[in-house]
């Protein structure tokens, strides 16, 4: 069984690599270079006190030139022209899931051309060949006319009582049973009837 911290060191263990490669290529560079200029030396007694082998170093890193595949993709060091500080840089994929076990490359950016290429397609439709809908399907349903006539019927019915009752309830103001009642109250509540049967 794998601990926590293997999986950890397991998931950037790629990076890793891709450093260590970066590190090889770019001292390899600079021992080229020294030695065209008859400096080998120089490499031996590196410190970063010494301002000439880290300028060298950089200028290699941020040529544009320098760059190789490696396990997590291009490999290419950005100088701060575009703002990333000297990172590394490599591919964006995007993947189209279908099932749980079923997934295409669809398309790769690639960072350092800026360019997008297409490299699966997208399948729209289900193993049946069905569509699928963009969004919740709305669905009309007309009731039949017997239905409404008769719910119809009953609310107008709703209404005459309704109204009846507010006529009752503003002549009997005065009655000391519709006071005690508080025909305000009663008239409120005689309103929002009248408003759900409408």
């Amino acid at each position: 069984t794998s601990t926590p911290i293997h999986k950890t060191f397991q998931k950037y263990s790629a990076y890793g690599y891709d450093v260590t490669v970066a590190l090889g290529l770019v001292f390899n560079e600079v021992a080229n270079q020294l030695m065209s200029s008859g400096q080998i030396d120089k490499l031996h007694n590196f410190t970063y006190d010494n301002s000439n082998l880290v300028d060298l170093i950089n200028e290699i890193l941020e040529s544009g030139t320098f760059g190789f595949e490696g396990l997590t993709g291009r490999v290419v060091f950005y100088n701060l022209i575009f703002g990333n500080d000297g990172t590394s840089t490599g591919h964006t994929e995007i993947y189209y899931n279908r099932h749980v076990n079923d997934s295409t490359l669809v398309f790769r950016y690639d960072n350092v051309n800026g360019s997008l290429t297409r490299t699966g397609r997208i399948r729209w439709t289900t193993d049946d060949g069905i569509e699928p809908v963009d969004a919740r399907p709305h669905t009309v349903r007309y009731s039949k006319s017997g239905i409404f006539i008769s719910i119809a019927f009953l609310a107008s019915i709703g209404i005459m009582i309704t109204l009846a009752l507010l006529l009752f309830n503003s002549v009997q103001r005065k009655h000391w049973l519709v006071k005690k009642s508080v025909p305000r109250l009663n008239e409120l509540v005689l309103i929002g009837a009248l408003v759900i049967y409408v």
